[in-house]
């Protein structure tokens, strides 16, 4: 369901509001990239003029809990 020129409302509507968002403007170009996190998986998606441009799953093997 994520693919490239998904619009950032349809990401959103997809995975829910973003844990974090950052969003820059240069001349006549937008982009942005919001990051989801729950628990060991995060998900960070970059948008060029509100669609995706590219996109990345990480998982990180659960840690052991300190003593």
């Amino acid at each position: 369901r994520m693919q490239t020129g998904v619009t950032q409302k349809e990401t959103v509507a997809i995975l829910g509001e973003p844990t974090e968002t950052s969003a820059i403007g240069i001349g006549g170009l937008s982009g942005g990239m919001a990051t989801w996190r729950d628990g060991s998986t995060e998900i960070s998606v970059q948008f060029v003029n509100d669609k995706v441009q590219a996109r990345q799953l990480n998982r990180e093997a659960a840690r052991p809990q300190a003593k």
